[in-house]
């Protein structure tokens, strides 16, 4: 129980010795240099020096060192007043004999960052602004505007300001004021589209009720391309841009305005200007035609003539006779005026007269039959290349026969006085009836043409006894002209001249024997 003092003791003993070692190592007379651990210049405001985490190495002769905080007790009061002092120092460090400097900055305070300008926008209205501070100046500081505080025009304005105040570093301050353009009354202002007559002139359009101080330019453009142009004369649609220039910059530049220009195309007076029908007769000639005598073309307006006949086709010439349209078509400024219509007028070339009815004469006449074919005769001289033709001659049996003359122009640009002549040739016939002898009968028989009728189509001669006589031939002609017709072609109520042919066989010579033919007019019927 008694070793625990001795224990302790020896643990004192061990100590005791380990500091001698220590202090034989670390000692004052070992120590051989001092210096700051951060050498470079340290910066202070004036009076305000810190020797928080500033440290001294010292440096022994075994070249060990030892970092120690840096205390006020090392600095020797007489440098401590280099700290009031503004400028660049080099203050001395003292630790046990052994010395070193410290470089320092002295600056002047700084005011604290509470203090700004109160930069605003405002709109121009003639009247000054300026900026404020923010907060109240410390006692015996003084402010100082470097550029003015007192701005009336547009503009964006840098407003400086700098605090002052002794053992302070200068305060500048900075901010803008901006005084934005004011805008102008617009609602007065008018820039209408417009619609005018062409006339040759330029055209635009202008704007009203513009400010004061405002002057206007204006552009014009095609509308449908936007191309840009001089002027603007010509008939169509353009845009009209209205741009603003204000000569007081004090205020913002009016948007531009834009406008539609419609020129309209013009009318021409076609009043004086006409067209007449014409009539002449045929001479081999072309008619040139042309407008009235009175007529008076507007200026740049020129006329072309077509010609047309009846049939509405195109034709180069219009000597022959006929009808033709005359089509006067114009020529103008297309661009610039309405289109001119069309005139058209009849041109009628009638057929030149030739005259032959007293110079010729187609008599009828009247003949008995004879069994031979008889003709009317046309007398007199017909003009050189009118042609004549005469149908219903030739006619041979008893009939009354319209024979007719008919005459041909030399050619279509003529005409005659008289078409057509008409004249009746008349054959008598010899007797009305046919006598016929039957030696049978030893009588003579009499056949008439009463006895001469149709049943079911087929001709019948009424009491001819068949068994003696017989019928040779029948022939039908036209009633008008005379013409043949085939019995196969008879009309039903048509009226036919005939003839009939008979013959018959005489026993007692024993021969045939033909007698005159019957001639007269029936109605075919096929009942």
């Amino acid at each position: 129980m008694r070793r625990k003092p001795t224990s302790f003791l020896g643990f004192f003993v061990l100590l005791f010795v380990l500091m001698l070692v220590l202090c034989s190592c670390f000692g004052s007379n070992n120590l051989k240099e001092i210096r700051l651990k951060d050498n470079s210049i340290i910066e202070i405001s004036q009076g305000d020096f810190s020797y928080e985490d500033k440290k001294l190495i010292l440096i022994y002769k075994n070249n060990q060192e030892e970092e120690i905080d840096l205390k006020e007790d090392m600095i020797p009061e007489v440098e401590r007043l280099k700290f009031f002092k503004i400028g660049e120092h080099e203050v001395k460090i003292v630790y046990r004999r052994l010395n070193t400097n410290m470089k320092i900055k002295v600056n002047r305070k700084d005011f604290e960052d509470i203090y700004s300008l109160l930069g605003y926008t405002c709109k121009y209205d003639g009247q000054p602004h300026k900026v404020e501070l923010n907060n109240d100046l410390p006692e015996g500081a003084t402010i100082e505007y470097l550029y003015g505080n007192s701005f009336i025009n547009v503009g964006e304005y840098d407003v400086k300001a700098v605090i002052s105040k002794d053992g302070y570093n200068p305060k500048t301050l900075s901010t803008k004021l901006i005084i934005e353009k004011a805008d102008y009354d617009e609602s007065n202002i008018g820039f209408n589209n417009s619609t005018v007559i062409y006339d040759g002139k330029a055209k635009t359009i202008e704007a009203t009720n513009v400010p004061n101080g405002v002057i206007v330019k204006y552009s014009t453009y095609y509308l449908d391309s936007n191309i840009g142009i001089k002027e603007a004369k010509e008939a169509g649609s353009y845009k009209v841009v209205a741009s603003f220039e204000s000569l007081d910059g004090n205020y913002n530049r009016i948007e531009d305005k834009e406008a539609i220009l419609t020129i309209k195309k013009a009318k021409y007076d076609m009043s004086n200007v006409k067209l007449n029908d014409y009539t002449k007769t045929y001479d081999g000639i072309d008619y040139i035609p042309s407008l009235d005598s009175t007529s008076i073309l507007p200026h740049g307006v020129s006329v072309q003539f077509k010609c047309y006949d009846s049939n509405d086709n195109l034709v180069e010439s219009n000597a022959n006779a006929g009808e033709y349209k005359i089509v006067a078509s114009f020529t103008y400024d297309d661009d610039n005026y309405e289109p001119i219509p069309d005139m058209e007028a009849t041109l009628t070339v009638e057929k030149k007269l030739i005259e032959i009815k007293d110079k010729i004469s187609f008599e009828g006449k009247t003949v008995n039959y004879d069994g031979n074919s008889h003709s009317l005769e046309l007398s007199g001289t017909l003009p050189e290349g009118v042609n004549c033709t005469i149908t219903g001659n030739e006619k041979t049996y008893a009939g009354e026969y319209s024979v007719v003359a008919r005459f041909e122009p030399p050619s279509s640009n003529d005409e005659l006085d008289i078409k057509e002549i008409r004249a009746d040739l008349i054959i008598n016939k010899i007797s009305g009836n046919v006598m016929v002898y039957d030696s049978a009968l030893d009588k003579e028989r009499e056949i008439t043409t009463s006895d001469v009728y149709f049943s079911n189509g087929e001709l019948k001669i009424k009491g001819l006894d068949l068994d003696n006589y017989h019928i040779s031939d029948i022939k039908f002609y036209d009633a008008l002209n005379g013409d043949i017709i085939d019995a196969n072609n008879l009309e039903n109520g048509k009226e036919y001249s005939y003839s009939i042919n008979f013959g018959f066989v005489d026993t007692n010579v024993n021969k045939s024997i033909t007698l005159e033919p019957l001639l007269g007019m029936i109605t075919y019927t096929n009942l």
